[in-house]
């Protein structure tokens, strides 16, 4: 049985940075990078690369972005 540790540390920030205000991270987790805006869950992805376009797409279309 995993302890709250190792559940706590399965998912280690790849990417965390500020986009049109709002904190986007990115989470190597074991299914993939997991993607959240502003603490909402967007999506699990196979690569950060992908997840990072996927986060500038979503802010872009909410108007958030320019």
């Amino acid at each position: 049985m995993k302890t709250f540790q190792q559940l706590r540390e399965s998912s280690k920030a790849v990417f965390n940075k500020k986009m049109g205000g709002y904190p986007v991270v990115i989470s190597k987790t074991p299914k993939g990078y997991e993607l959240k805006i502003d603490g909402d869950f967007v999506d699990v992805f196979k690569t950060p690369k992908e997840a990072e376009k996927t986060a500038k797409q979503v802010l872009k279309d909410l108007g958030k972005l320019k």
